[in-house]
Order: C-alpha cells, then sequence, then structure tokens
C-alpha cells in the first residue's frame, strides 16, 4: 500500500527554490549582456558611418561634414555648384545634403573634443580626437579615434581612447 503524502516536502521546495534563483541570475545576466551588445552595436555604427563618409568623400571627390550635439550625430555632403563643392558646410537651404541623422540610445553619451569632423575629398580628416561613447553596461568597443589619416575602434581605459 502507498504511504500518503500530506503535502511538499522541505527537499522538494528547497530544490524548487533553487532552481527559481538559477533561472533569475541567468535572466539578469543576460539582461546586461544585451545592453553591452546595444552600447557596442551603437559605437561600431558610428565607426561604420565614418568610414563610409571618407570612402564617398574619395570616391565622389566632395568634401563630408559630421557634426555632433546631444546624442546625435548628422553626415552632410558638399553639394556646391563649384566643379568639388565650397569646401564648406553651408546654411540650410543651400545645397549641403544631410545624409543621414543618427540618435544614440539615453544610456550614451557623446564625448568628443570637437563637435564637428570634416573629411576632405582626399579622405583626410580634419585633426585628431575621439568620440567616447560612454554607457553603464561597459562594452569592449566603447571609443572611435580618429586621425587625419585613420578612423580605428578603440576601447576607453579611463582617460585615453586606446585603439584596437
Amino acid at each position: 500500500m502507498l504511504a500518503r503524502s500530506d503535502g511538499v516536502g522541505l527537499i522538494e521546495l528547497v530544490v524548487v527554490l533553487a532552481i527559481i534563483a538559477v533561472l533569475a541570475a541567468s535572466a539578469l545576466s543576460f539582461n546586461g549582456w544585451i545592453d553591452k551588445y546595444r552600447a557596442e552595436s551603437q559605437v561600431k555604427q558610428l565607426y561604420s558611418d565614418l568610414m563610409r563618409a571618407r570612402e564617398q568623400a574619395v570616391t565622389g571627390k566632395r568634401m563630408y561634414f559630421i557634426r555632433m550635439a546631444n546624442n546625435t550625430y548628422n553626415i552632410f555632403v558638399d553639394n556646391a555648384p563649384a566643379p568639388d563643392g565650397d569646401n564648406a558646410l553651408n546654411a540650410p537651404g543651400f545645397p549641403d545634403t544631410r545624409l543621414k541623422r543618427v540618435a544614440l540610445s539615453n544610456q550614451l553619451t557623446m564625448e568628443s573634443d570637437l563637435a564637428w569632423i570634416d573629411i576632405d575629398s582626399e579622405g583626410l580628416l580634419s585633426g585628431a580626437t575621439y568620440i567616447h561613447l560612454k554607457s553603464l553596461t561597459a562594452p569592449e568597443l566603447n571609443c572611435v579615434v580618429l586621425a587625419p589619416t585613420r578612423i580605428s575602434l578603440g576601447s576607453w581605459d579611463g582617460a585615453n581612447c586606446v585603439p584596437n
């Protein structure tokens, strides 16, 4: 004859609670991983946009302008009528065309020595600087290093953007 069970035993209850705790911990870890992925994805998108603007500046023989403000960057092309443009970003309503506008998520803050980057028709950037996208999740790649002849992904070491 089978013994009658009056409820859940202590060992059974502890096992169920342990399983729930493991699942909850893995869910928190997964959310952190997703946040890191999103932050790193934005850094890679910025890098890709800068590289593409540089490539198009060389192939199209036109200047490109990147303007940054408040977690947003805009990419413009010099479409002035001179043979190769007028090498200046003109006021709204003039021939320069905005190619792209990107708004970064709220968890990222753009820090840069400059609020603008110009890329001339030979692909040279207007100076050496960095763009650091600060995030609470500390992704591995979280900055872009800009030199006149090079654009690199990097990691922030607390004071500088170190190219990878």
